[in-house]
């Protein structure tokens, strides 16, 4: 006795192999819930019988599918999610879930811990999935966190999307009497420079890496643009003060005298992860 499948009914989608029936794909029952299969047997005699029968397809809940859509910060379309944005910028987008079910589940959207917690002030609307984050000051660094989009089926399933972005300063530049690069300042070997800059707010006095700032020597070149500082002050040391009238943090740098006749880059490490430089040639 032998079986085989004539081409009749849906008995394309199936295949025999020995005394077995399979099907050549897995099952969707938003695709066809119900197949018609005619399965022939046919003796040694060549004598053939052919029998009919429906094979249903029990529905299952499929999970739902996630992407982000229409990134802004500040109201600027972005290609694609940013890897950073500075304090104070509001990131937005749109998750946009869907679901394959017949009829559709009903889809909620939430936040979930990645590998750091969902970061404060983050957050997303349950029914559409607009998602909405302004970092404010102290918040910095690196953020991991998840979209979740889940749906009403039985079980409940979901899909998530990994989103990781660093939060920096809002750090503009330094400001008189310093001069940005590639500008050479000229100074007194041995004077107090007001290293002055903004990060957009008081931020406490922790804003600097670990053994920062710091300065080292480099290769004089008196083709570079150069202008003399018109500033100093005086100081035992170097400190850090924030100034909350202007808005701005003063670095005191004291500088050494054994500097005289040498050109030195200070290096200004925050704890955001960020450095920034200003170049100097000490006079006597």
């Amino acid at each position: 006795m032998s079986f085989s499948l004539p081409a009749v009914d849906d008995n394309a989608a199936f295949n025999i192999s020995g005394n077995s029936l399979r099907a050549n794909a897995s099952f969707d029952f938003e695709s066809d819930n119900s197949y018609t299969v005619t399965v022939r047997a046919t003796d040694t005699g060549g004598l053939t019988y052919d029998e009919q029968f429906t094979i249903s397809v029990i529905d299952v809940n499929d999970a739902p599918t996630l992407v982000i859509q229409n990134v802004q910060i500040n109201g600027v379309l972005q290609g694609a999610l940013p890897a950073s944005i500075v304090q104070g910028q509001t990131l937005t987008f749109d998750a946009v879930g869907s679901d394959v079910d017949v009829p559709a589940n009903i889809l909620t959207y939430s936040l979930a811990n990645g590998s750091t917690g969902v970061p404060a002030g983050a957050a997303i609307n349950s029914a559409t999935g607009a998602f909405s984050w302004t970092p404010p000051l102290l918040q910095i660094g690196t953020f991991n966190f998840k979209v979740v989009v889940t749906d009403n089926g039985t079980p409940n399933l979901s899909a998530q999307y990994s989103i990781t972005i660093t939060v920096f300063y809002n750090f503009v530049g330094f400001f008189q009497p310093i001069d940005n690069l590639p500008i050479v300042n000229k100074a007194q070997a041995g004077s107090a420079i007001p290293v002055k800059f903004s990060l957009g707010g008081n931020q406490g006095l922790n804003i600097f890496m670990v053994g920062y700032p710091v300065s080292g020597m480099y290769p004089c070149n008196t083709s570079d643009v150069s202008v003399d500082i018109e500033q100093t002050v005086n100081a035992g040391g170097s400190s850090l003060t924030y100034d909350p009238v202007a808005n701005q943090y003063v670095y005191v740098w004291k500088t050494e005298k054994s500097w005289a006749n040498s050109c030195r880059q200070l290096v200004v490490k925050f704890a955001d992860g960020t450095d920034k430089r200003a170049n100097f040639q000490f006079k006597k």
